[in-house]
Order: structure tokens, then C-alpha cells, then sequence
């Protein structure tokens, strides 16, 4: 009804301007997609460091369930003849699993890396994780945790 008293330059114009909007929206639409696959490729990092141990662990999103390509550096900052270890805490719909300890014994300001190609959840899908680096104190260890790390997947 609107349209119908509008000259028909007026009507291409509307025409021309609604069109300018729904590729704009659509460019939108494709672009935070593209964004979101670029950012579920790239490596995270998180950190964990307290006194007496620093570490750091790397990797990647790889699906709803998968990282992988991770790596893991720890040191014994202290010298105080502790182990120091470093894990990965991977969170899903029924808590959190603490994965495998990375150990450094190697003494005071020795760097140990580790390298794991790769990580299947079989429980549920990865919600996210956090990297745990810790001094194997006698009784409770002493340890620090990263931020949480979303994954883009879930």
C-alpha cells in the first residue's frame, strides 16, 4: 500500500536500498562464521605459574571432543628438590577429568617440554579447559591453575 503512491524511481531506490541491507547482513552472516572457524584453528595457550613451579601448555580445538598438537613446558622455580608437574583439566557436561601429569625433575630452573599429539574426550564434549602446573609437595601438592579456555566447538 505504501508503494503503491511512489514514483517508480522512488520504488527502485526503496528496492535498491533493501537490497544494499540484506547483503550487507548476509556478508555479516558469512563473515562471523568465517571468524569463528578461523579462531577454533588457532593454537590457545594457557599459563599456570605460583611459587615454587611455572608451566604453560599450547594446543589445539580440533572438534567437539579433540585437541590436539599440545605441548607442555614446566620449571621447577624454587630449588627446593620438588618435582614439579604439569596437566591439562578437561571439562564436559559431568565435571572436569584431570588428564596426565607431566613431571620435570630435573632441578632447580630446568625447563621439561613435552609434546602429545592428541586428545579424544570419549565422556562428552570438550566445554573447555584449564592448564594446572604443580609442586609434588609432601602431602597435598601446591598448585595453579589458568583461566578457563572455551572451546569454540562446544
Amino acid at each position: 500500500m505504501f508503494l503503491k503512491n511512489l514514483s517508480p524511481s522512488k520504488k527502485i531506490s526503496i528496492s535498491l536500498a533493501g537490497l544494499a541491507v540484506l547483503t550487507l547482513a548476509v556478508a555479516l552472516l558469512i563473515g562471523s562464521s568465517a571468524m569463528q572457524t578461523d579462531a577454533a584453528g588457532r593454537y590457545v595457550r594457557g599459563d599456570a605459574c605460583g611459587v615454587g613451579v611455572c608451566g604453560s601448555s599450547t594446543f589445539q580445538f580440533r572438534s567437539s571432543a579433540q585437541l590436539s598438537n599440545i605441548t607442555f613446558s614446566v620449571k621447577d622455580t624454587k630449588c627446593d628438590k620438588n618435582n614439579v608437574y604439569i596437566q591439562l583439566r578437561m571439562f564436559d557436561k559431568y565435571g572436569h577429568v584431570d588428564l596426565t601429569r607431566h613431571y620435570n625433575s630435573s632441578g632447580c630452573g630446568a625447563n621439561a617440554t613435552r609434546f602429545v599429539s592428541g586428545y579424544g574426550n570419549p565422556r562428552a564434549n570438550i566445554q573447555g579447559i584449564q592448564v594446572i602446573a604443580c609442586v609434588d609437595d609432601a602431602g597435598r601438592n601446591t598448585c595453579y591453575y589458568s583461566r578457563y579456555i572455551d572451546n569454540p566447538y562446544a
